[in-house]
């Protein structure tokens, strides 16, 4: 057995394409031909089609933000989750407080109120 950890980069890209790997029945593997050599030099023969997988775990861990940038001067601020959100459908930018302090939010806050100029990108960065 080979246990493969999947990097950041390639778990935020698989996550963002709702198509690939989004359940068991979403889950197939391809293994180009000569991928793997046993021990005496025979190549795999390679699975054209695609395996299915044995199991499936779904990703239960909520996003954290990790970190934002606000540029008054430009006026636009840069969020950086943990993982691919889906910002395009289900971000709520009325959830977004600008505050004075770490603890709560207190006179002089700021909520978003307009999502005229919202932009969205995907980084497929970790």
């Amino acid at each position: 057995m080979i246990l493969i950890t999947i990097d950041a980069s390639d778990l935020n890209a698989l996550k963002a394409n709702t198509q690939v790997a989004a359940g068991i029945d979403t889950t197939y593997l391809l293994v180009e031909e000569g991928a793997v050599v046993d021990m005496t030099g025979n190549l795999l023969s390679g699975i054209d089609c695609g395996k299915p997988a044995a199991s499936y775990f779904p990703d239960v861990t909520a996003p954290t933000l990790d970190a934002f940038d606000l540029n008054m001067e430009v006026g636009s601020i840069l969020l950086e989750f943990s993982e691919t959100i889906d910002a395009e459908n289900t971000f709520d930018y009325t959830g977004i407080v600008l505050m004075a302090g770490l603890s709560t939010y207190v006179a002089g806050g700021r909520r978003l109120l307009s999502n005229d100029d919202i932009s969205y990108s995907r980084d497929s960065g970790g």
